[in-house]
């Protein structure tokens, strides 16, 4: 049997996976992100800075949780991933974007984004990992990179750089991962190169 064989069957089974695991999840309803104040990225969670935001969390361990804090504005979408540091290890947060709502079974090139940050700050259009270009500082968006002060990541992200609006739905997940082959998600049935699996969202 063929590589390329194997691999189509092992997708199929994914998803066929994924898909049962939100029918039992019962996880269909658009995720909705509330307005909220501009964000100042200081890796600080501000009084009255996040008081609005949508919360969920990312379990890494049995003693290690991820919250993350989501809110927009009319320019800008935020996220906060704190405790990103635990007994001497960190992780690193990741954005996963499908902004028509499309979710295909694989990436499409110029259909989903991929954002990293870390001591650099990393993209792609095209597909997940890409660390090639990482670089300091990236056009369009920003976030606190690592070492942090507080455990706390701060992302500011332009709605249109992404192409998102008030109101359309689009596919969101969110990850933090070492880069060394293990990630942790929201939802937790998120797969990072299956947007079939990513949570719909909405700005409100």
């Amino acid at each position: 049997m063929s590589k390329y064989i194997v691999a189509a069957i092992m997708m199929i089974f994914a998803s066929s996976c994924w898909v049962q695991g939100r029918q039992q999840a019962g996880n269909d309803g658009p995720f909705n992100i509330p307005t909220g104040p501009a964000v100042t990225l200081d890796s600080v969670i501000s009084p009255g800075e996040w008081d609005h935001a949508a919360k969920v969390q990312i379990a890494v361990a049995t003693d290690w949780t991820v919250t993350a804090l989501l809110q927009h504005d009319d320019k800008n979408l935020y996220v906060a991933f704190t405790n990103l540091r635990h007994a001497g290890a960190e992780r690193y947060p990741e954005m996963l974007l499908d902004p028509q709502n499309q979710k295909p079974l694989l990436w499409k090139e110029g259909r989903q984004w991929w954002l990293h940050a870390s001591y650099n700050l990393c993209e792609s259009n095209a597909r997940p990992d890409v660390y090639a270009e990482c670089a300091p500082a990236k056009a369009g968006w920003d976030a606190t990179r690592f070492p942090l002060k507080n455990g706390v990541s701060e992302i500011s992200l332009p709605l249109d750089k992404v192409a998102l609006s008030v109101g359309k739905p689009f596919a969101l997940a969110l990850d933090v991962a070492d880069t060394k082959g293990q990630w942790n998600f929201w939802p937790q049935s998120a797969k990072l190169k299956i947007p079939m699996s990513w949570q719909t969202a909405k700005l409100k």
